[in-house]
């Protein structure tokens, strides 16, 4: 786990690292790997952690935040991309002023526990593939504005965006490029 200062320092690395790559497309981008610097602050019910989701042990407390609490706690294997979207996202807000933790309402989602969301589709992309990988995460940014955290998280390389206003949460996904709002 990061500590503040740590956080920090590796969010400006990531600032700098980002501005000289955002010209290039999302294809030209190197592949995933364990060593560079993907600062998360992420939270889930009571637990919190800052961490790098680019190292090993990174991953790991993402794939614990992101488990599927309803089916005990089972685990899968978030998308790279998507942890370095949101990674991104939250440099933006940083570089802003804000320091905001992501809160996290569902990550994993197990067909049982698909099936029995409310407003859930029946192909999401909560569920995982056949490599056991899920590509979507539903968050509250905050004291983010929904709306302004939804630009944001476009601009980050989310593709699959929707705005749940009535909840106060977002949903973030690697899927097709689409936005919607829901209740």
């Amino acid at each position: 786990m990061l500590t503040r200062r740590e956080y920090l320092r590796v969010l400006g690395w990531v600032a700098v690292a980002w501005q000289s790559s955002a010209s290039s497309a999302q294809s030209a981008l190197p592949t995933p790997n364990w060593d560079g610097g993907w600062p998360l602050w992420m939270a889930r019910g009571r637990e919190h952690y800052y961490f790098d989701a680019r190292t090993r042990q990174g991953y790991e407390v993402a794939r614990y935040l992101l488990r599927d609490v309803r089916a005990g706690g089972v685990m899968g294997l978030p998308d790279p991309w998507l942890l370095r979207a949101l990674a991104q996202m939250q440099v933006w807000w940083t570089l802003y002023g804000h320091h905001v933790r992501l809160d996290i309402t569902s990550g994993l989602r197990t067909p049982q526990t698909n099936n029995s969301t409310e407003g859930a589709a029946r192909a999401s992309m909560h569920l995982p593939q056949h490599n056991g990988m899920f590509r979507a995460v539903d968050f509250r940014p905050g004291k983010v504005d929904i709306g302004l955290a939804a630009q944001w998280a476009r601009a980050a390389g989310i593709s699959g965006l929707g705005l749940y206003l009535e909840r106060d949460f977002l949903h973030a996904d690697t899927g097709r490029v689409r936005q919607w709002v829901g209740r």
